[in-house]
């Protein structure tokens, strides 16, 4: 029976390190690209959106991507709150102060 060589341990923690580094890199890069493709169509239904606060923000962009909204081929204000209500029903949250959307 041949024992694991302690000497390589620091050498396998530092490549975890790096791998779970990038896999957040590649994620939050992922992440970002869909919110601004869907940043147009959801200021359809709030042209505020910016300025509303952060964690409502990401409710929307939560909601809408579980609706798969990018799906619509010609989005109004009326179909864009309809499928972020959509979403939000099918994640199961409800989210007070969503401005013109009681979800």
């Amino acid at each position: 029976m041949s024992r694991f060589p302690i000497n390589r341990v620091p050498y396998i923690l530092v490549g975890v390190v790096m791998l779970s580094a990038g896999a957040i890199t590649v994620g939050r890069r992922s992440g970002h690209g869909l919110a601004e493709q869907l940043r147009p169509r959801l200021e359809l239904r709030w042209p505020a959106l910016m300025s509303l606060p952060e964690g409502q923000r990401a409710a929307i962009v939560r909601d809408a991507i579980a609706c798969d909204l990018l799906r619509q081929s010609a989005p109004t204000a009326g179909s864009v709150e309809a499928c972020v209500r959509e979403g939000a029903g099918k994640i199961g949250q409800h989210v007070p102060g969503l401005p013109g959307v009681d979800l």
